[in-house]
């Protein structure tokens, strides 16, 4: 794998695999697309932890803490 990505001019394999998209500022869209999407991001899983707190409590939920995965399954 280091001698495909070194010969076809890449420094690194995630340099690589980022070539392979067809906008060279691929890193630029990726991080602009986040900023418009964080803030319902944010807010989703805001209501997702108050949903859950609301169901389990404070004993299991800390609404200024992570979401325990295991509380939203597999899917």
């Amino acid at each position: 794998k280091l001698i495909v990505y070194l010969i076809s001019g890449h420094t690194d394999n995630g340099a690589f695999w980022r070539s392979l998209y067809e906008t060279p500022t691929f890193e630029q869209d990726l991080e602009a697309l986040w900023k418009d999407l964080e803030p319902l991001y944010l807010n989703v899983h805001a209501y997702v932890r108050r949903a859950l707190y609301k169901k389990y409590g404070a004993e299991r939920i800390n609404l200024k803490g992570p979401i325990p995965a295991h509380l939203l399954g597999e899917r």
